[in-house]
């Protein structure tokens, strides 16, 4: 589970479906948006033309409104480590537009604007380039590889170190059904672990055979033990609880109405 922000300060939450930092992007489940957000078809498009003109869309700023700003295209670079392929834009780079849409006259996706830093990490961009992600690269490469749960956090767990090797894993499994019938395979499962006075921490998994599920979970942090469990399929909370104790396996069967 994730909270999210725009500029304007409003906010919403969804699930986290797949991170990789080393890409610098994240797929969510918005499950409580708060407010509407323009939303696109995705289709490939092949390579824009140069000197072709676009818009850059983004949600937020001093206001709720949608803010609109002209750019063109002055090139395009390829990250050969990773395949995809990203667009230059005219223009100085604006942290605020991080993530916006890149438009064409047709209402068309063909890009999302990057982060500079990250365009520095992977050697393509220099300090105040703008660039922006392909849509062909998003539909063949990032999202297929996002929707298979990939979690790439270069961030450090708060209370672990380099040196610290992970804790012995609880482990729940047993059988799972949502709306009385069979999770097919690929489901997602979620665990919320929740005590009363630390953050809830929540965990995934996905149903890799019909009607059952296998959840390690693994807190390197203390005071964890004895901590209530809550399961979930979808959007909903199944009934069943249960209670962390590392290295204890638990079988917990799910039914989620």
């Amino acid at each position: 589970m994730a909270d999210f922000y725009t500029p304007s300060g409003s906010n919403g939450r969804a699930w986290v479906i797949g991170r990789d930092d080393n890409l610098d992007l994240a797929l969510l489940e918005v499950i409580s948006p708060g407010q509407v957000y323009p939303s696109f078809n995705l289709a490939k498009t092949g390579d824009p033309q140069l000197d072709q003109d676009f818009v850059l869309l983004r949600q937020g700023g001093l206001t709720d409104v949608v803010q609109k700003n002209s750019s063109r295209i002055i090139g395009s670079r390829q990250d050969f480590n990773t395949g995809l392929r990203y667009i230059q834009l005219q223009g100085l780079s604006n942290e605020d537009s991080d993530g916006s849409a890149l438009i064409d006259n047709s209402g068309l996706l063909r890009g999302i604007r990057m982060n500079e830093q990250h365009m520095l990490d992977i050697a393509i961009g220099r300090t105040g380039e703008i660039y922006a992600l392909s849509v062909d690269g998003l539909i063949s490469t990032v999202i297929p590889r996002l929707e298979t749960g990939v979690s790439i956090i270069d961030a450090p767990l708060s209370g672990t170190s380099k040196g610290t090797p992970p804790s012995i894993p609880a482990i729940f499994k047993g059988t799972i059904k949502i709306d009385s019938r069979s999770a097919t395979k690929g489901t997602r499962v979620y665990a919320k672990v929740s005590k009363v006075g630390s953050s809830d921490l929540w965990f995934s998994t996905t149903v890799e055979k019909t009607g059952e599920y296998l959840l390690p979970i693994s807190i390197s942090r203390t005071g964890y033990t004895n901590a209530t469990v809550q399961f979930w399929a979808g959007k909903y909370p199944a009934s069943a609880t249960s209670i962390f104790v590392a290295a204890r396996t638990t079988t917990i069967n799910i039914d989620v109405p």
